[in-house]
């Protein structure tokens, strides 16, 4: 968690404002959210962000990831895949006349001409609440914005980050109980169609590129690198109850119980993972743990 949240701010030049303006956003809606139109937020989607974990080993396997950061992290044969770049959502609604509350960024564009620069924003006019859920890769940097974002405004806005994982960030998100939406993949079209339905507007707002990793735990000395195909035989359908020793996964390894930890249904990973090993998104053996809490994982391995 500290190394996720150490890389996130080395990046800050970029990413931080990103959050910050996404939070100045959210927090100038929620302030005239009684003479707004129907509700708008910030849903993460972007290419996946900063990451589930999902991991496993001789003790057990996890097919996720525990690192992100501000760089692709996708890795090779020992890595399931990359992840895209996370995002998180704000609502798209403006101020009195509709014009967007705040800049997120400003820079030069892509043929060098300096772009117009955002207006300072008064932080300490600021105030209210804002509820944030989604990824759980995406929490470290949202964890450490919010904290920010609580100095700058002299603690009059209260920011409140969960972690239920892309997918349930996602149902809150587009039934209006949360401003902003932590996502490790793009949003769905089903959830667009959600939202739509909830009368809610956003846009998304991609903040780091993570890795996928799968990790196995520090005892299992024989597990030095696995091919996807390995990894398919593993975590396929049809592996379930049937490949439960690492021997089955290939010959030369021990014939000892493979114990196997991933993140749920409602991760953005798990989405991303089953997708490029399986070749269908959500498509899994189902005996495994699973939890959309990196910790879980990480204890678990």
């Amino acid at each position: 968690m500290v190394s996720k949240v150490s890389r996130y701010l080395k990046t800050r030049g970029r990413v931080i404002p990103a959050l910050l303006g996404a939070l100045v956003l959210a927090a100038a809606l929620v302030a005239c959210s009684s003479a707004a139109p129907p509700s708008s937020g910030v849903a993460g989607s972007a290419p996946p962000a900063a990451a589930a974990s999902s991991s496993g080993g001789a003790a057990g396997e996890v097919m996720g990831s525990v690192s992100a950061g501000g760089e692709q992290m996708s890795g090779g044969a020992a890595a399931a895949a990359g992840s895209a770049p996370p995002a998180a959502a704000a609502s798209s609604t403006g101020g009195a006349a509709g014009e967007p509350m705040a800049s997120v960024s400003a820079g030069s564009d892509s043929s060098g001409e300096m772009m117009e620069q955002p207006a300072p924003v008064d932080y300490a006019a600021l105030s209210g609440d804002i509820a944030i859920d989604g990824s759980s890769t995406v929490f470290p940097i949202t964890e450490a914005v919010a904290e920010e974002f609580g100095y700058l405004t002299n603690g009059n806005v209260r920011v409140t980050v969960g972690v239920s994982g892309t997918g349930g960030g996602f149902k809150k998100f587009c039934n209006s109980e949360t401003q902003i939406s932590d996502a490790s993949r793009p949003i769905k079209g089903s959830e667009v169609t959600l939202c739509a339905e909830g009368g809610v507007e956003y846009i998304e707002i991609p903040v780091a590129i993570d890795g996928l990793t799968v990790v196995v735990n520090n005892d299992n000395d024989f597990v030095e690198c696995i091919t996807v195909a390995e990894l398919n035989k593993m975590w396929s359908p049809e592996a379930e109850d049937t490949i439960t020793a690492w021997n089955q996964v290939r010959a030369d390894w021990p014939a000892d119980d493979m114990e196997l930890y991933a993140p749920g249904v409602d991760s953005g990973t798990f989405d991303y993972f089953t997708d490029t090993v399986n070749g269908d998104s959500g498509a899994s053996r189902g005996d495994f743990t699973a939890s959309e809490d990196d910790n879980v994982l990480v204890t678990g391995v």
